[in-house]
């Protein structure tokens, strides 16, 4: 007795639906179905067409026992969209089982993540792809053949699942067949569903002048975009195509410096810039106020001296700079003074250590910020903290909420990435070294280290002490926004061959000030 087993598919190709039928046949009883080419073309930027090779697809002849597979359909793919595109598959019935009308048989389908060789249970069935990728711009003059394998084999549901996706402009041609394997006793006859196939095109990659010129209101300022104008929706938006960082130059509008500006592989937007404003300008701090930075206007009184200063010996609440903004170290580990030094914020160390590696030495020193400075003049005094609390890391550890990036902006959080805790979520420096090499403590060694340090253009810019740049080319270190203990302020830190995510050091020193966007 022959069986006979037929499955006809539905194609559902680019949103629309068309459907043309394919069956699969176990010596057929009927003549086969004319082939017919089906296309589909959109008139979309980027574009997508889509081709399919034949709506028949059958098996015929099934030896009971052992897998078959049927003759094999091609789904042909062009598009000149550079993020690619994803094809899906289901079955279009309420269930995902080849059925005869008039009959309880049936083969079932194996599970759509089954990755079967061949298929094992009698009864069953399943989809195997091959795809003939080539790189290109969507014009077959730029084929380059790779034929690829067919895949094993894994079943269908009544829900669209991708089944198979590019990540760049391609023109593809997936190859699809199904296989299906009987037992001695199943009722002979057709069995039959139906197969959707859906192919749409990625999104189309954002950037980050896409994303800031799409904001109505926002403009350029001297021919950049304003740093001051970043927002979560801006950075969310901005697509990190392949594993690239898009990049964009930015102007802060307070002293009209211009900074790079990257979305790292935490899906954040960082400064790739060590920050280099000189709080003591007179021409800044005129214009520095709570609409262009990370302050409030009582705290950049402080750190200009234009607030008369608290007085720590009758106010234990104080906690603002008791000084105006200077650059007068002088051997100084005063606290309650906000001290800078912005001298050297151009300096490019060219020496084996910093220069040497992936051309790291061509970027900026920057400035050099006590941590007084670094917070905008808002926790100066005594620990910090308006208690007097001393707070130890990591789940107790406060962040400061005021510092000199531009409004927008933020320090990053240090220290670990906490499961409780005000820092719970925290650790912004490591949640960046887990992204980039899956550190979640310190990175020691390449290929991580380098590409770290790369990806955030980090510089080994030392740090400042008694009127003097010390470490740099060796070491370099930079400000988070939570702090440690009573004395110590948590930190990147890093030299030639290591990086620690968690580190903490005085707050006295003059360290250098990355900045996060909000």
């Amino acid at each position: 007795m022959k069986r006979r087993l037929a499955l006809s598919i539905c194609t559902l190709l680019l949103f629309p639906t068309l459907c043309s039928s394919v069956y699969i046949n176990e010596a057929r009883a009927t003549g086969e179905s004319g082939s017919a080419d089906v296309e589909i073309q959109f008139t979309l930027n980027p574009t997508l067409t889509a081709t399919l090779s034949s709506n028949d697809i059958y098996i015929h002849d099934i030896t009971p026992g052992a897998t078959r597979s049927s003759n094999i359909v091609t789904l042909n793919v062009e598009s000149n969209n550079v993020s690619g595109y994803v094809v899906s598959a289901s079955t279009s019935s309420t269930t995902s089982d080849l059925t005869q009308t008039g009959t309880t048989s049936k083969f079932s389908s194996i599970a759509a993540d089954a990755d079967l060789g061949t298929l094992i249970t009698d009864d069953t069935w399943g989809y195997s792809i091959k795809a003939s990728t080539f790189a290109g711009n969507g014009t077959s003059t730029e084929k380059a053949g790779d034929p690829g394998a067919w895949s094993n084999y894994n079943g269908l549901t009544n829900t669209l699942n991708p089944i198979f996706s590019v990540d760049s402009a391609v023109l593809t041609g997936l190859n699809f067949r199904i296989a299906a394997k009987a037992s001695d006793d199943i009722d002979p006859g057709e069995y039959t569903n139906t197969i959707n196939f859906a192919v749409v095109a990625n999104p189309a990659p954002v950037s980050f002048h896409d994303a800031f010129s799409a904001v109505q209101g926002v403009t350029k300022f001297k021919g950049y975009y304003k740093m001051q104008d970043m927002s979560t929706s801006i950075c969310n938006s901005v697509t990190r195509l392949n594993g690239e960082t898009p990049i964009i130059k930015l102007i802060d509008t307070r002293d009209e410096a211009v900074y790079n500006v990257g979305k790292l592989a935490d899906n954040r937007c960082w400064l790739l810039d060590n920050l280099a404003i000189d709080l003591t300008n007179s021409n800044v701090q005129s214009i520095m106020d709570s609409t262009n930075t990370n302050a409030t206007d009582t705290s950049l009184g402080y750190l200009f001296g234009t607030t008369p200063p608290r007085d720590p010996a009758t106010d234990a609440s104080g906690k603002y700079a008791t000084a105006a903004v200077s650059t007068n170290w002088n051997g100084s580990t005063s606290y309650s003074a906000p001290l800078i030094n912005v001298s050297n914020k151009n300096y490019i160390y060219t020496g084996s250590n910093g220069g040497g590696l992936d051309n790291i030495g061509q970027w900026k020193a920057g400035g050099y910020y006590n941590y007084c400075a670094a917070s905008a003049g808002s926790y100066c005094y005594g620990d910090g903290t308006e208690s007097g609390t001393n707070y130890d890391s990591p789940s107790s550890a406060i962040d400061a909420d005021e510092d000199v990036c531009p409004f927008g902006w933020r320090m990053p959080t240090g220290g670990a990435i906490a499961n409780s805790g005000t820092n719970k979520g925290g650790g912004e420096y490591q949640k960046l070294a887990n992204a980039i090499s899956g550190a979640t403590g310190d990175i020691a060694g390449n290929p991580a280290y380098t590409n770290f340090r790369n990806a955030g253009r980090f510089p080994l810019s030392g740090y400042f002490l008694n009127d003097t740049v010390l470490y740099r080319g060796s070491f370099g270190y930079f400000w988070s926004s939570t702090r440690y203990n009573s004395n110590n302020m948590y930190g990147l830190r890093m030299n030639t061959s290591d990086i620690f995510p968690q580190y903490s050091y005085y707050r006295t020193y003059g360290r250098s000030v990355r900045c996060i966007a909000k």
